[in-house]
């Protein structure tokens, strides 16, 4: 009877699944195991198998290690341009509500100045690149992808391992496993590369945009400092009009 083991099962399932292995070799006759050709190239096989399993763990290992730093780093930026473009937004709100409300007062006190110190700030490019990295999502689906397959890959891998230690496998069952267990390293190794692939790139993406945006904020703040003042002596010569306007009503 051909054996049948999910590598993917959960590590509680492997013991039952011992011990149904157990069960069906009792039954095996003396010619099922004279029909396994050369036992001793299929032991050289599982221990090559083990020492093969051993050195793409601490490999995969070592490059998930990397690439989480990588990613880390990468959401590290992007909560910081985040925080910018919260910032940006708010800047050019208040710059649009201060000519507004700079127009209304000049007009309501029929006071001779103009609006050129409250001109609105602009950074709709900026703002644009911006939230096009912010909200990569292709980026993002690609890295859940790869903890998935990363999910997978380390149950098969322990699987295997333990797999390897208590049953006496066929060459037939052997090459079984192998082909399964291919199917899910393959599809691991497959999202590994495309996160490793578009990960790099986007982070230095959201590097430049950052370090420019922190140009762009200097300026940013230096206009929206003289846009408050020239508001904040507009309110002031509004309200001491009116204050002079009601003293004389007072007198009257």
């Amino acid at each position: 009877m051909p054996l049948k083991i999910n590598l993917l099962l959960k590590q509680q399932n492997v013991k039952q699944i011992e011990n149904q292995f157990e069960i069906k070799c009792e039954s095996f006759s003396l010619t099922t195991f004279e029909e396994i050709e050369d036992p001793e190239n299929l032991t050289k096989e599982k221990n090559n198998l083990r020492l093969t399993l051993r050195k793409w763990q601490i490999d995969e290992n070592s490059f998930h290690l990397r690439n989480k730093s990588i990613w880390e780093e990468y959401e590290l930026f992007r909560k910081n341009l985040q925080c910018i473009y919260h910032y940006f937004v708010c800047v050019k709100l208040t710059a649009k509500a201060a000519k507004e409300l700079a127009n209304m007062i000049i007009n309501l006190g029929g006071l001779e100045r103009n609006t050129e110190a409250f001109e609105e700030i602009d950074n709709d490019t900026m703002e644009q690149s911006i939230l096009e990295l912010i909200q990569d999502n292709e980026i993002r689906a690609s890295w859940i992808e790869l903890g998935a397959c990363k999910k997978d890959y380390d149950i098969a891998t322990k699987n295997f391992k333990i797999l390897l230690e208590i049953i006496d496998f066929s060459w037939e069952d052997l090459n079984k496993l192998k082909q399964q267990y291919d199917d899910v390293f393959l599809k691991y190794q497959h999202a590994r590369s495309q996160v490793e692939n578009e990960l790099p790139v986007s982070l230095e993406k959201m590097k430049e945009i950052f370090y420019n945006c922190l140009h762009l904020l200097g300026g940013n703040i230096q206009e929206f400092m003289i846009c408050t003042i020239n508001l904040d002596g507009l309110v002031k010569t509004m309200a001491d009009r009116f204050t002079g306007n009601n003293k004389r009503e007072e007198r009257n």
